[in-house]
């Protein structure tokens, strides 16, 4: 029974993320505009921070509780978002497995007293994986959690404008180059002393 309820979790993030979403609790976002400026435009920028006659907010404050929210599905800039988002869980999942298989080895290795294996193989996949992939992770935890729409507290150094891409950042990393700044005004790097 267990196990029936894990696939059928796991079958629902991968449907909502990787494939079709489901529209299960409703957007976290609501339109704030009148019907006549909504149909004068073709396109609009939800702002979490517009208000209408200065009580009704945007966005509701809370994030869309399961997989991703709803409004993604009409968002002009759809297919960029999420293949960049699907891009990166791709690669953080990736990384969690190819960290399980190196641990596997590395017990079986122990478990057969091969201690040639853990010095020679074991301790450089670890400190590859780790040091190359791992901080690529990281870089994109650091990302999430460090910019944002409009930037934390109105800093624009945090703001969607001045995150570095992490592509970028990884391949200057490997190639020993200086990174340039995203945009004019804003730091070279994702965080101080990188």
């Amino acid at each position: 029974a267990l196990m029936g309820i894990f696939s059928m979790y796991t079958g629902l993030i991968y449907n909502d993320i990787f494939s079709k979403s489901l529209n299960i609790f409703g957007s976290s976002w609501q339109v704030t505009l009148p019907d006549t400026e909504i149909i004068s435009h073709k396109t609009f920028t939800l702002d979490p921070s517009s208000t209408l006659n200065g009580s009704e907010k945007g966005y509701y404050g809370t994030p869309y509780p399961f997989g991703i929210d709803p409004i993604w599905q009409v968002a002009s800039n759809k297919i960029v978002f999420l293949n960049s988002f699907k891009m990166k869980i791709s690669i953080i999942l990736g990384v969690i497995h190819m960290l399980f298989g190196v641990i596997i080895s590395f017990l079986n290795s122990k478990y057969f007293g091969k201690s040639v294996n853990i010095v020679c193989e074991f301790i450089p996949q670890v400190l590859f994986l780790c040091c190359m992939f791992g901080y690529m992770s990281l870089l994109m935890f650091h990302k999430w959690t460090s910019f944002t729409a409009g930037g934390i507290d109105g800093d624009k150094m945090t703001d969607e404008h001045c995150a570095p891409s992490v592509l970028i950042t990884f391949i200057n990393m490997i190639l020993f180059k200086d990174n340039e700044a995203p945009s004019p005004g804003c730091p070279e790097y994702m965080y101080a002393g990188q």
